[in-house]
């Protein structure tokens, strides 16, 4: 059975001993962060993701998700394990004080990030995501998603995602074919299919938040094969009044299937159809540009400033999640050579009064741990 074990002692170093973090008072977050204050954090931590998080991950790998007549379902007990990480106030770690959160830096989120990662994955990008999703939100959405959609997400009542791949591109979005229909009421409606998307869909929480990238046609409804049109959408899985905040409905969102990959089965990556989705575009409307003879230039693209803020969070995150799987595989690794016997050493017989010396003893072993 594989196990993990938190390197809290190894945190509490890199923070105390070389970076210091407690000697920084001058920086913004960085004011009370005391090896007391650091040491609790980690440890509560470390406890929940040994815990709680660990010994779901092989159930989310046997089990996976499942989709049936368009309603997906997480493994057993991650629905309620999401429940305890957000009572106990985890998923708030980094998020601003004025939202609810703990206001906590980077340095310190970025610690339990990688415990949650090396636990389990596949449970880790649900609210890993979501803190992506708030963010943008946070730094380019109106007051009313602020305080109606960001703070439910930070809570943990709603989740999120990012969804920009389509299944004929990648990074390249001038390729893009999901489109953006500007209405009346200054909303927009979204019509296109986004594969690959983490945490697409779940039982986990009653709404999820997407924020999309998608083009706005021309004046006769054609794609410009450009990034001039390319925008930043949220559009809920479920409709959301601005007045109130309250749920109002089903948008035109659902799920196509649960994407087959290696690994984090646990995960719900999924093939999201966008049928006409009510969509709010991010960032405002573009100012006028002037060309070099003096002429305006309207621009149609906005609020790629929030997505591009996004997708470095992610990738912060993807660099994290090569870390944590790389400690939980060398503690597993550790243990697996110490147990598994065969052959003797070249020194001699390091394990006499077995029938075979443990693996460990061959520096080719030791070399690749």
């Amino acid at each position: 059975m594989p196990s993990y074990k938190a390197p809290v002692e190894d945190f509490l170093f890199l923070f105390h001993e070389l970076l210091e973090i407690d000697k920084r008072k001058e920086v913004p977050g960085f004011e009370e962060l005391t090896p007391d204050m650091t040491q609790a954090i980690l440890e509560g931590g470390a406890k929940f993701c040994e815990e709680v998080l660990q010994p779901l991950n092989q159930v989310g790998d046997e089990h996976g998700c499942t989709i049936e007549n368009g309603v997906v379902r997480t493994p057993p007990g991650f629905k309620e394990a999401f429940q305890k990480y957000c009572e106990d106030g985890w998923n708030r770690l980094g998020a601003p004080a004025e939202a609810g959160g703990a206001g906590l830096p980077s340095v310190i989120t970025f610690a339990f990030t990688e415990m949650g990662m090396s636990a389990n994955q596949a449970f880790s990008m649900y609210p890993g995501l979501t803190t992506a999703a708030y963010s943008a939100l946070w730094a380019t959405g109106e007051p009313w998603m602020k305080e109606h959609v960001a703070k439910k997400m930070i809570s943990g009542e709603w989740t999120g995602t990012m969804c920009l791949t389509e299944p004929h591109c990648g990074t390249d979005l001038k390729l893009m074919k999901t489109k953006a229909v500007e209405q009346e009421d200054g909303t927009y409606r979204i019509t296109g299919t986004k594969i690959f998307i983490s945490g697409g869909d779940h039982d986990m929480t009653d709404n999820i938040i997407h924020m999309v990238i998608a083009k706005i046609p021309d004046e006769d409804g054609k794609l410009a094969n450009d990034l001039s049109t390319v925008n930043f959408f949220m559009v809920p899985k479920m409709l959301v009044d601005k007045e109130t905040g309250e749920i109002t409905g089903r948008n035109g969102v659902s799920c196509g299937s649960i994407e087959k990959k290696m690994g984090i089965k646990g995960n719900a990556t999924a093939v999201l159809n966008f049928d006409e989705a009510v969509a709010y575009r991010l960032g405002g409307r573009p100012p006028e540009k002037k060309t070099d003879t003096g002429e305006k230039k309207k621009s149609k693209s906005a609020g790629m400033a929030g997505m591009f803020g996004m997708m470095n969070g992610a990738r912060m995150g993807v660099g994290i999640q090569g870390i944590a799987i790389g400690e939980v595989a060398y503690q597993n690794g550790v243990t697996y050579a110490n147990e598994r016997l065969a052959g003797r050493s070249l020194t001699g017989a390091k394990n006499p009064d077995g029938p075979a010396d443990p693996i460990m003893v061959f520096p080719d072993v030791r070399r690749l741990l």
